[in-house]
């Protein structure tokens, strides 16, 4: 992920999920008024081939995008563009079920 060179101030976070749900938030703010995150670039994979899951990744309790890992498909799937909506607290990567996952997100603060 070249992005976090490129843009200044720009983060990038990675890591693991493997039990379904919300999990730990990735990303945390300290949210109030007009507080944005702006996901700049990602991707996501299953550590396993095969393995059945849809990632969705959230900004409090609003879905900001969705993908369906299937069983005919291994790979990385690459995160577009993404931002919350004004005053968001938190980002997580939530999983349909409890299967490794990879993560990694780069992103910017606005606001704070």
């Amino acid at each position: 992920m070249a992005v976090a060179g490129i843009v200044q101030g720009a983060n990038t976070v990675a890591g693991t999920r493997s039990t379904s749900g919300d999990g730990t938030a990735v990303i945390t703010t300290s949210g109030g008024s007009g507080v944005k995150v702006h996901i700049l670039d990602g991707a996501i994979k299953t550590e396993t081939p095969g393995e059945v899951v849809t990632v969705a990744i959230k900004a409090d309790s609003a879905e900001l995008y969705a993908v369906s890992c299937t069983a005919d498909v291994f790979g990385v799937a690459t995160l577009p563009y993404m931002v919350t909506a004004a005053n968001a607290g938190s980002i997580y990567v939530n999983l349909s079920d409890a299967i490794d996952v990879d993560y990694t997100l780069t992103y910017v603060i606005s606001g704070a």
